[in-house]
């Protein structure tokens, strides 16, 4: 029987970041994969660009090459206090310069299709199971306008249609040790769900549906048992 497969990615530096925690987290996240091999899910992980031309293209060969069932984004939002489970992403970009110096090719993430994206993963018990872990944390409807929210836009859109579920999450900044124990108690709140697999296929969305215009001028408990945190 084939496994399920997770793919959690993070993001490399920009600017005001020099150092990317959930590109940390990739890597630490490394020594747990024979575990949750062991409780019947495949982890990959992979880094991302912060660079608005690279990532739709590079969503499509990590699709590709993993085939996931889930795909659990974190990206760093260093003014929030806590833990963010996005519930949507809009179809926006906004006029901040990514880390190759350029700024969005355009207002929209893509043009023509629908001003809002929402997740189905179980972002209330995705937040009860940090709760629980005494991590703090909490559903935000608000992934910004930068690369953050063209990534978790684009990757649903290539959800549409599929049985694929995908979910993000922004994290302060915080010690690298109780992000990866929070990226563990997410992960493993997704087991039953990945397992169980996301019967109902999200609808494709027609590309009539409005379009969120930019106004400017260019301008778990028994997780924490099995891992030990």
């Amino acid at each position: 029987m084939r496994r399920p497969v997770i793919l959690v990615t993070g993001f490399g530096a920009f600017p005001g970041a020099p150092h990317n925690p959930t590109a940390v987290l990739m890597r630490n996240l490394a020594v747990h994969e024979r575990r949750l091999a062991r409780l019947g899910v495949k982890l990959e992980r992979r880094v991302l660009p912060v660079v608005y031309d690279e990532i739709a293209p590079r969503l499509k060969v990590l699709i590709a090459e993993t085939a996931p069932d889930v795909i659990l984004h974190f990206g760093l939002a260093g003014g929030r206090r806590a833990i963010s489970i996005e519930t949507r992403a809009l179809n926006h970009l906004g006029t901040s310069p990514d880390a190759a110096g350029r700024c969005a090719p355009g207002s929209s993430v893509l043009r023509g299709t629908a001003a809002v994206r929402r997740t189905r993963l179980p972002v209330s018990a995705l937040n009860a199971a940090l709760h629980g872990a005494w991590i703090a944390s909490r559903p935000s409807n608000d992934a910004g306008d930068y690369v953050c929210n063209q990534t978790f836009y684009l990757s649903l859109a290539m959800a549409a249609g599929t049985h694929r579920a995908v979910g993000f999450i922004h994290v302060p900044h915080m010690r690298a040790s109780m992000l990866t124990r929070a990226a563990i108690v997410l992960i493993t709140a997704l087991l039953p769900a990945a397992q169980r697999g996301f019967q109902k296929p999200l609808p494709k969305l027609h590309r009539d549906k409005p379009v969120l215009r930019c106004q400017t001028t260019r301008t778990l408990s028994s997780a924490i048992e099995v891992f030990g945190t």
